[in-house]
């Protein structure tokens, strides 16, 4: 019965890391959210805490050696996406964050509770290409929105209300 009760609780510690170390993650993800316009419902002190929050928890982690310098640069590619959707409309964008933060989150999952060292570099490898191909294909399917809708010569300032554009879903898709 202890050797049951000790594998439990092996398990279980190894979620609750694997959870904290994806919070810097979804932490960075917030912080670039900030950006934007119109402005953005992300409050700028909140960007910041989250910011500074991420730092903090990979200082911890590093120095508890649960995360490695492979994934700290793998949960640093939101602060890319940064650049990638930056003229983007607020209203789109955080929707294109959270979408390639899900990807993002996939990959790190597969990658920390893998133990083959070969297949944890795979997870990482797959989960960043899948996000940066994925940001692109965003970024060009919104551009092609904005240059269709005639949108081009003034923009940003007279592309539609939100609720008259199209949903961020088919920009996503290109449909």
């Amino acid at each position: 019965m202890d050797t049951a009760n000790e594998i439990q609780l092996v398990d279980r510690s190894s979620w609750s890391i694997t959870i904290v170390s994806l919070l810097p993650l979804w932490l960075f993800s917030l912080a670039i959210m900030v950006e934007g316009f119109p402005r953005s419902p992300i409050p700028l002190s909140l960007a910041i805490a989250s910011f500074l929050s991420a730092i903090a928890i990979f200082v911890i982690l590093w120095w508890n050696r649960n995360i490695s310098l492979e994934f700290i640069l793998y949960c640093c590619i939101p602060l890319w996406l940064l650049a990638t959707f930056d003229e983007i409309a607020v209203s789109y964008k955080n929707q294109y964050i959270i979408t390639c933060t899900m990807i993002l989150t996939i990959g790190a999952i597969g990658y920390l509770r893998s133990r083959a060292r070969w297949l944890r570099w795979l997870f990482l490898l797959t989960g960043a290409a899948l996000t940066l191909a994925a940001a692109g294909a965003i970024n060009r399917n919104y551009w092609d929105l904005v240059s269709e809708g005639g949108y081009g010569t003034c923009y940003p300032d007279c592309l539609p209300p939100a609720d008259q554009a199209s949903p961020w879903w088919m920009v996503l898709f290109n449909l």
